[in-house]
């Protein structure tokens, strides 16, 4: 059936209605109905042209990808925000290792320091025993000065007695 038959058809029973269509109408009709053959006869084209179940994987492969970008795009984030924290660690690690390594500082200072004190006590002290062996010897020798001194005075008063023992003897 062609498109004239079509449209002939159409009249004849349009004319039973219970008012009249004009003719334009069914015209503008009829190349509408070409219009929609036509894209009907595409779609069949195009649809022999492109693999419909292939196009369906690569849409459902696509569908797939999107939720694992989705995902990767969460685990990113999360490791993004793990780096963040660890930053956070490393910076207070590296301010504690500052403070360390100051405390370190200000022990070898004052380690160098109680050397120093100490050698010179130890200086003062190897000082002090000089001293005090040479008060011992200046005392021992003035002691040993004094008994010889007193010995000589023993013995001096012992002849004095002598003499005067003798004298009275006499």
């Amino acid at each position: 059936m062609d498109l004239a038959q079509a449209n002939a058809d159409l009249q004849r029973r349009d004319t039973r209605a219970k008012f009249y269509v004009p003719p334009s109408y069914y015209e503008g009709l009829s190349s509408k109905i070409e219009e929609i053959f036509g894209v009907v006869e595409m779609a069949v084209k195009i649809e022999d042209l492109v693999d419909i179940d292939r196009v369906k994987a690569l849409s459902d492969q696509n569908l797939t990808c999107s939720s694992e970008i989705t995902l990767i795009e969460d685990q990113l984030n999360n490791l993004s925000s793990e780096a963040s924290k660890l930053k956070v660690k490393e910076q207070e690690v590296l301010s504690e290792e500052k403070r360390i390594r100051k405390m370190r500082e200000d022990l070898n200072i004052q380690q160098q320091i109680l050397l120093e004190a100490e050698g010179k006590l130890k200086s003062s002290l190897d000082l002090q025993k000089k001293k005090a062996e040479l008060v011992k010897a200046d005392l021992a020798e003035e002691g040993f000065s004094k008994l010889q001194d007193l010995e000589k005075e023993k013995n001096h008063l012992k002849s004095l007695i002598g003499s005067v023992i003798s004298f009275k003897n006499v």
